[in-house]
């Protein structure tokens, strides 16, 4: 399977797309101008430089090929060749007087959309001197005429030199339009994946900042924790006889009891603990009824698998390590706090990666009906901290899956959650 190319490489393949369509239109003009108009074409000189840039435009084909193709500095050379060919095929010609040297420009409009200021500039000044250098040192493509016979000629040849402007005209036009806004567009992409990446290193490093800080907490938490329970001991003896206080104490006991527990799974959520393979329902499952165990107070949840690919989802397996669970119900509990009824999960199988959709009927996020975030900047709760939705994303793309945020129409939010299929022989 073949790996898709990135923006450089795309742009050098579309660059010799163009090259091609020019090297054509190139040939064609010379042809006609040498056999239908009689214009003394030095043809062995035209055909080495047009055989060099076949050459060069199969060469960066298989150029793309290879790892790492497509920088700033391989992009000037190749646009600099082009820019330099093209003088050489003028100054054989006809040099300025060439109706196709506006060709120069599609290459000066290409170096000045996809190459930084510096080499666009220097790429703009160096064409500048050759069409200078080309209105005085050239071989003309005109004979000696005179009489009724030159006027034909020079009638002939500016016939053809208007007919040649408008044909460069076009194509520069057509070829701006078609390839050049592509480069920019595969360029712009490119840079948006990688603020997408700069943006998530950041949120990364945010989300370290707090697990090390919750890490020192955990540590400072214990020995408290250890001096209450011994306390709530000591307690519980002395007043055995008071129903009332043995009560109470036995609920703090219970209550620094469940505190070391989430310590305990708090020190070992962060030990490298290889992952279990589990059927996708299975999984949704535990994880709704842990859920419910933690908000008894809410109503259940109501849950739907998508008929038309029941059968295969009962079949699927993914990969669930130790923080997956706790990711979910973090989103769980978002939209639980947010929706005033009760809400929806619904299990959807993408080709190979499974869907968990949950829809609450709360107030949603201010976007456009079908837009969608990764994740909110700030909390949607006013006791919230912002960190739960950005804990369980960070957890979920650890595991090469996505969360992904939807305004709903006809009011909510419906939070997806995209998790990678595993293949059975991995199970």
């Amino acid at each position: 399977m073949n790996k898709p190319l990135n923006a450089g490489a795309r742009n050098l393949q579309r660059l010799c797309s163009v090259r091609t369509i020019v090297l054509f239109a190139e040939t064609t003009g010379l042809l006609l101008a040498g056999y239908l108009l009689a214009l003394p074409v030095p043809v062995l000189s035209v055909s080495l430089v047009l055989s060099l840039n076949a050459l060069v435009i199969v060469g960066t084909l298989l150029r793309i090929r290879f790892p790492q193709p497509g920088g700033h500095r391989e992009l000037f050379t190749q646009l600099l060749f082009d820019l330099f060919s093209q003088a050489t095929l003028f100054y054989l010609t006809g040099g300025y007087t060439n109706p196709f040297i506006s060709v120069f420009l599609v290459t000066v409009i290409m170096g000045a959309l996809l190459l930084p200021l510096r080499y666009s500039w220097g790429l703009s000044c160096l064409s500048i001197v050759v069409y200078t250098l080309l209105m005085k040192w050239y071989q003309p493509l005109t004979g000696h005429t005179a009489g009724h016979g030159g006027q034909h000629t020079m009638s002939t040849m500016a016939i053809m030199h208007l007919s040649g402007m408008w044909l460069t005209y076009t194509l520069s036009t057509l070829l701006i339009n078609f390839f050049v806004v592509r480069m920019a567009e595969a360029l712009r992409e490119e840079r948006a994946v990688v603020a997408q990446a700069r943006e998530r290193q950041l949120r990364d490093e945010h989300l370290l900042a707090v697990a090390t800080t919750a890490a020192g907490a955990a540590h400072e938490l214990g020995t408290p924790l250890a001096t209450m329970a011994v306390v709530l001991g000591d307690l519980s003896e002395e007043h055995q006889d008071n129903p009332v206080l043995s009560d109470d104490i036995k609920l703090l006991k219970t209550q620094v009891d469940e505190c070391k527990k989430r310590l305990n799974r708090l020190v070992t959520s962060s030990q490298r603990v290889e992952p279990n393979t589990l059927a996708a329902t299975e999984f949704l499952a535990d994880v709704l009824d842990e859920w419910q165990l933690l908000r008894p107070h809410l109503k259940p949840v109501t849950t739907h698998v998508d008929p038309c690919h029941q059968r295969q989802i009962n079949q699927c397996q993914i990969s669930v390590d130790s923080a997956l669970p706790m990711a979910l119900i973090n989103l769980l509990n978002n939209a639980a706090d947010a929706s005033p009824e009760p809400i929806t999960v619904t299990l959807k199988l993408a080709e190979q990666t499974i869907i968990i959709e949950i829809t609450d009927n709360g107030p949603g996020f201010d976007l456009p009906p079908g837009k969608t975030i990764t994740s909110p900047s700030i909390s949607m709760k006013k006791e919230g901290l912002g960190l739960g939705l950005q804990l369980s994303q960070a957890t979920i793309e650890r595991g090469g899956g996505e969360v992904r945020l939807y305004r709903r129409p006809e009011g909510g939010t419906l939070t997806a959650v995209a998790l990678p299929v595993t293949p059975k022989d991995a199970a």
